[in-house]
């Protein structure tokens, strides 16, 4: 049943002129069988009578080369439309082949960013992250190059945004030297817009809100912004276009930098308790390190006063384990023999600190005691 109507929908002359040819046809059989009939079928000897007959058959007869030849461009120009239709699906197929590809390449890409990251990433709604990348893009049509001087709204990659973001976000942070509550929105907000979410345990300094976890650690805030760069240089480099120049994602620690993020991650630890709307910071049960990023603030304080050159060494070494330099972090909070050096160095120096603060004593003897209730605490354990 299927070859028949295929066939019926590929027959080049259509049955109706048939019809047509047949009657014509018919109709010059009767024009000639008329003339016979009427001059009788004795041969004539009159020249006159076969004169006649000629421009009869020349007429019938041309009348029927005339519909043949109109039959004949008849069937050229359906066969020309049919094969217009032809190429048309042929161009269709190869199109949606086109497009089928550049969607599957895109998605392995993703699958390649997730891999490179250890699958300590994932990135949700791909396809809908396509569409907003190639907003034109469909199964009739596909292009692969992102315009990235598009003016037009409704033309525009997304990526072009994606990527104005995260260089805003850089400059500012370069700037300002200032990590605050700030970038940490902005940068979840970028990470929303990619459809990024956070897989694996929960480390210290992993930002999370309302139990959505973030991409970002308060503490590694260049390993949180190189995940976000490497997903959007990704997509350029897919749509053809350089990607975001050097470096870019990382963020020099310096001392400022420090000093405005262990001052952030504490406020917003103070704040994750009022309700909804605030960051929470993992601890990981880490006391000690909790400990770490208070003193860490108050020598802050004490260096601005004081120009102590233990003051600097000390600061410079509790920065190294907060950020986690060489390992450190790992080192200070969990064996008793490094503690003990912080502890050691907070009661040697007391009487150098030049302060008649009675609370700023007061909390350096409560670190020293916070201190040494951990130590013997790891003690204890054999650490």
């Amino acid at each position: 049943m299927g070859e028949k109507k295929k066939d019926k929908n590929e027959r080049i002359v259509p049955i109706w002129m048939f019809f047509i040819w047949a009657i014509v046809f018919l109709i010059c059989c009767l024009i000639i069988g008329t003339y016979v009939y009427t001059m009788g079928f004795s041969v004539s000897r009159n020249s006159g009578n076969w004169g006649d007959f000629g421009s009869l058959l020349s007429g019938t007869f041309g009348m029927l080369a005339s519909f043949t030849a109109l039959g004949a461009l008849i069937a050229v120009f359906i066969q020309l439309r049919h094969q217009s239709e032809i190429t048309e699906k042929q161009i269709e197929s190869i199109e949606f082949d086109r497009y089928d590809r550049h969607r599957r390449i895109f998605f392995e890409r993703l699958s390649g960013i997730e891999q490179t990251h250890d699958r300590t990433l994932l990135i949700q709604y791909q396809e809908e992250l396509y569409k907003r990348v190639f907003p034109l893009n469909s199964p009739l049509k596909c292009e692969v190059k992102i315009n990235l001087d598009e003016q037009k709204e409704e033309r525009k990659s997304r990526v072009i945004q994606y990527k104005k973001i995260f260089e805003r976000i850089k400059e500012n942070i370069d700037k300002s030297k200032d990590i605050n509550e700030h970038v940490i929105w902005e940068l979840f907000d970028l990470q929303r817009r990619l459809g990024i979410i956070r897989c694996g345990k929960m480390e210290l300094g992993d930002v999370s809100l309302e139990g959505e976890r973030t991409i970002i650690n308060i503490y590694e805030i260049t390993s949180s912004m190189y995940r976000l760069w490497s997903v959007i240089n990704n997509i350029l480099e897919y749509g053809g276009n350089e990607p975001i120049a050097g470096q870019h994602y990382v963020v020099l620690i310096d001392e400022e930098i420090t000093s405005s993020t262990v001052k952030t991650a504490i406020r917003m630890r103070e704040n994750q308790g009022r309700g909804r709307g605030w960051f929470k910071i993992s601890t990981d049960n880490n006391k000690p390190f909790l400990i770490y990023e208070r003193i860490y603030l108050w020598l802050i304080g004490i260096h601005e006063n004081n120009n102590i050159f233990w003051v600097e060494n000390l600061k410079n070494k509790i920065r190294d384990i907060l950020f986690d330099e060489d390992g450190m972090r790992a080192i200070y909070t969990g064996q008793s023999e490094k503690m003990k050096e912080i502890v050691i160095a907070l009661q040697e120096n007391k009487e150098i600190i030049n302060t008649a603060d009675e609370n700023e004593n007061q909390m350096r003897l409560e670190f020293i005691a916070e201190l040494e209730r951990q130590v013997d605490l790891l003690s204890a354990q054999g650490l």
